[in-house]
């Protein structure tokens, strides 16, 4: 018999929801503090950075998305707990990529002050990350209800 994960439904929602509030809190203090961060970058650098913050982002998409792929959703008659067992460190995979890549847009944009292209490019990945919670891994099929007999 395989070891059981440690995530379980009820941990993976604490889990995501750690990792969007963390991320928002970085993403509101870089906003904070933009204006006393003075980095002088070349408008070559920032360029640079711009760029490279929407690959990452469109890498880390594509990646989630080939991972996702070769997962089975929950369905109405699977155990949640024995899902979460079998899956748990792939979910933590697509979600640790979405939130790494918003840190990563978010320093990019400290860095290079556009608040227009890399704003909205951290707001994508936070998008990415709030669409891939525990409740984005169930099929389509209703669960019956626990309550009636």
């Amino acid at each position: 018999m395989a070891p059981r994960s440690a995530l379980n439904p009820r941990s993976a929602y604490l889990v995501h929801f750690a990792l969007v509030m963390s991320l928002a809190a970085i993403t509101g203090v870089f906003w904070l503090i933009s204006d006393t961060v003075n980095v002088d970058v070349s408008l070559f650098t920032g360029r640079i950075l711009r760029y490279a913050a929407v690959a990452e982002l469109v890498a880390a998409g594509a990646i989630v998305s080939r991972v996702r792929s070769g997962m089975p959703l929950q369905r109405a008659d699977t155990d949640l707990d024995v899902w979460w067992s079998d899956n748990g460190r792939r979910v933590m995979v697509t979600w640790a990529l979405a939130h790494s890549s918003a840190i990563t847009a978010a320093v990019f944009w400290l860095l290079s002050g556009d608040t227009i292209i890399l704003a909205a490019v951290v707001v994508a990945a936070i998008l990415l990350l709030l669409r891939l919670g525990p409740g984005h891994w169930r099929s389509e099929e209703p669960r019956p209800s626990r309550l009636v007999p």
